[in-house]
């Protein structure tokens, strides 16, 4: 039984498996539940219908949402007012705050409690086509003031699967551990989906014959199979944007985003596996790699490569660039340490990795995040990761650095020692301030496409271009959510959180912001439906299936749970709600609540 149930008595349970879909009831019990002072100081006199005794009346809930991230801040103010008209009739009054990316971030990873939901969306770069960077970022030892939980989300049924599919013994059980776990999290209704994320690109047919956008889209650095399968006709070289942070430093494992390490891994460098632009897994530099029957060790042996210097790509790269990438775990913020015991170079084509536990993320993930680099310039990095630059440029891929001025562009020329791509076009990449720029930059015919338009861009350039313009639609394996964040009341109560996702007009929201392109998400699950790792329907359940929502429903669910009305109609909490936070504000959860976790809220393995 969760804690909230606890804390105010029996729940009818009818009711909220009828709204979920019928998940197992055994999935009913969890560790994530429990109160934060959250009430208004209001008094807790009656006023429903049949007088039941009150508690405080709910506080206004804070939105914060990020506000300077150009296409996404403008796609999430158009969607927020219509969540706001759903939400205030069940009683709640809405406070949204437009803050900028890095404050709320940060609020959410220090669990500042500056807000009771956080509006967020993720990219949908190669690496998190593995299921583990999305599922493991909810676990509860990641969750409180100094994690990195962007939901502050602590639920030990959840994180034991999480881990354990890390250790599964087959694909197919990691399957089903990652299904369990995140079938947890929907019947906890632990994130709330707005609208999906759909990529739209644009592109001039008189300038460019497009290639390799598949499932993934027109949408270059996170599918670079556009650039490698795409030619252009009118010259010798591929125009388009890019975000100037991939132009900032050479040293690009310090970067925050896996959108700008993905062209830096995949265009200039490359990875011993590679996702392709209809997201199936391909040997890139590797030739092979098998894995032992328990597991634990990994032979990868290499196809036969050039650096662009002409040096040799030999396992002692390969052993040098992931024994760096581990050590500097904690300077380069997208890496991770996995279990190695040790990494072997059997001879000058093959390596051998050696795990101390299974780690099944390590060839889709990590073998598919990394691209190998140049031993010989890199070295001179150990021991200052985090302040390296260099030049020349010395990579693995299909592309080499002609030239590159610091936050202004980066021109590419094939290169021809590579084993699997055979460009023959250079690419252009240029840095813009903002969208506005890249639009006019792409109607005055100096770039040949355009990734990441929103749909009013859409409607201007096929307005003004007319035939001279093409479009790609392809929606993302990830969504706009709103995060609770849990620790505190009234947003710790699951028949809260599920009111709040029954309550809006999912089909409004959806035409206004995507002009009804990709599709609508009813399930409390970070994957959409185009993610290889989504579980099935009936593993996830939904808020709702009426696509205009459910009011009537939530606030019978409210009803049901104690909750209840003044006579102005402000939704109270039940009267023996227990509103103190899951843990103190600044502090993490730990083991005197969380039996996954010891008392320095380490994960302490499952029960």
């Amino acid at each position: 039984m969760s804690q909230s149930d606890k804390n105010r008595g029996s729940v009818q349970r009818r009711r909220v498996l009828q709204m979920l879909g019928g998940v197992g009831i055994a999935s009913l019990a969890g560790c994530n539940e429990g109160g934060n002072g959250g009430g208004d100081g209001g008094d807790s006199g009656g006023g429903g219908g049949d007088q039941q005794e009150l508690g405080e009346r709910v506080p206004e809930i804070a939105i914060e949402y990020w506000a300077n991230i150009g296409t996404s801040s403008t796609l999430m103010e158009n969607s927020l007012n219509q969540f706001q008209n759903g939400v205030e009739e069940l009683g709640i009054s809405l406070n949204i705050l437009p803050t900028d990316f890095a404050t709320q971030n940060s609020n959410a990873f220090s669990d500042a409690r500056r807000s009771h939901l956080q509006y967020w969306t993720h990219s949908s770069p190669p690496s998190r086509l593995d299921p583990d960077e999305l599922v493991s970022q909810f676990t509860a030892d990641r969750a409180g003031a100094d994690g990195a939980n962007p939901a502050n989300y602590a639920n030990c049924e959840y994180t034991d699967a999480a881990f354990a599919q890390r250790r599964a013994t087959s694909e197919e059980e990691r399957r089903e551990l990652v299904n369990s776990a995140l079938g947890t999290a929907a019947e906890d209704a632990y994130i709330i989906p707005i609208h999906p994320r759909v990529t739209t690109g644009a592109y001039r047919p008189a300038n460019v014959e497009i290639g390799g956008t598949g499932d993934a889209g027109l949408k270059p650095f996170v599918n670079p199979y556009v650039f490698f399968r795409s030619t252009p006709t009118n010259s010798d070289t591929l125009r388009t944007h890019v975000d100037p942070q991939l132009l900032e430093t050479t040293n690009f494992p310090t970067s925050t985003s896996p959108t700008v390490t993905a062209p830096w891994s995949h265009l200039v460098h490359s990875t011993l596996v590679e996702f392709d632009e209809n997201y199936d897994l391909q040997n890139m530099l590797a030739e092979s790699i098998e894995t032992s029957d328990d597991g634990l060790v990994l032979t990868v042996s290499l196809r036969d490569a050039t650096f662009h210097n002409g040096d040799p790509i030999t396992a002692e790269d390969v052993k040098f660039t992931f024994e760096f990438i581990s050590d500097n775990a904690g300077i380069f913020p997208t890496a991770t340490s996995p279990p190695y015991e040790s990494i072997e170079v059997v001879d000058e084509s093959t390596v051998e990795f050696t795990l101390s536990e299974v780690f099944r993320p390590l060839i889709r993930n990590t073998f598919g995040r990394w691209g190998i680099l140049h031993r010989d310039t890199w070295s001179a990095a150990v021991g200052n990761a985090g302040e390296f630059d260099f030049d020349p440029i010395i990579g693995s891929g299909p592309f080499q650095v002609d030239d590159i001025q610091r936050g202004s562009f980066m021109r590419l020329t094939p290169h021809d020692g590579h084993p699997v791509h055979d460009v023959g076009h250079n690419v252009l990449l240029q840095a813009f301030a903002d969208n506005e720029s890249i639009v006019q930059a792409f109607q005055n015919d100096d770039l040949d496409m355009v990734s990441q338009i929103g749909p009013s861009t859409q409607e201007q350039l096929s307005d003004t271009m007319g035939d001279s313009v093409a479009f790609v639609e392809q929606a993302e394996p990830t969504g706009f959510y709103l995060y609770p964040q849990h620790p505190q009341s009234p947003v710790k109560f699951r028949e809260f959180r599920q009111a709040l996702g029954m309550s809006f007009n999912r089909q409004q929201i959806h035409d206004i912001v995507w002009r009804g392109a990709g599709e609508i998400e009813y399930s409390s699950c970070v994957f959409t439906e185009s993610h290889p790792w989504r579980p099935p329907a009936d593993r996830l359940g939904q808020f709702t299936d009426d696509p205009e929502g459910d009011v009537e429903g939530a606030r019978e669910l409210l009803s049901e749970n104690g909750w209840g009305w003044d006579g102005n109609d402000n939704l109270r909490y039940p009267a023996d709600a227990d509103l103190s936070p899951l843990w103190p504000q600044g502090e993490n959860p730990t083991g005197e609540d969380f039996p996954c976790l010891d008392e320095n809220g380490e994960y302490a393995g499952g029960n």
